[in-house]
């Protein structure tokens, strides 16, 4: 399965109008076509944010395991765009580790930085939990690039080194209308 989030591409083009008019008088040959660009739109510096393409507000064992596919979109998301509010929707206040990846991101975009390398790739998912319960553990297999995180003068730092086949389990709680992370752990979780 894989979930990984790639960097939206835009491209924009430019306009053209085309006017033409008819000379004086009768049955003349038409004046020659009038060529006014147009100023191109605008282009968004920031994708939009990723949005689950199945179901993931279900309380099964399909949903919470998507829920986290999606999770880990998001959190793809903030650390290239400086955007952690859909990461922070998804999550509950208890979230230890969901506050930290919230707090890095803040604090670097706002100094004028930026993250150069980060994305985290899922491999496995598996939802070890109890069918039709509003708690869920789902335990996750990704790999990552290295977090490499550039101040606003354009110094690197290596921040985390690429991993493969590391396993996190989110603790998952249903909140009526979807699934929150409530915990993302590196051991088992009862």
């Amino acid at each position: 399965m894989r979930l990984r989030s790639l960097n939206a591409v835009a491209a924009a083009g430019s306009a053209v109008i085309m006017l033409g008019g008819c000379g004086g008088g009768g049955g003349g040959q038409a004046a020659p076509a009038v060529v006014i660009p147009t100023q191109v739109a605008s282009v968004s510096a920031r994708p939009a944010a990723p949005t689950p393409t199945v179901d993931v507000t279900s309380e099964t064992y399909e949903s919470a395991k998507s829920f986290v596919g999606h999770y880990v979109d998001l959190v793809n998301y903030a650390y290239r765009t400086g955007d952690a509010r859909p990461m922070r929707s998804q999550s509950l206040a208890e979230c230890v580790a969901c506050s930290r990846y919230s707090t890095s991101v803040s604090d670097v975009f706002s100094s004028g930085g930026h993250f150069e390398k980060y994305a985290m790739e899922v491999t496995d998912l598996a939802a070890p939990g109890r069918a039709g319960t509003e708690v869920q553990t789902v335990m996750v297999t990704l790999d990552y690039d290295g977090l490499v995180w550039v101040d606003n003068a354009g110094k690197r730092r290596s921040v985390d080194k690429p991993a493969s086949d590391v396993r996190l389990f989110f603790r998952l709680q249903h909140a009526g209308d979807g699934w929150r992370v409530a915990g993302i752990d590196s051991g088992a979780v009862t």
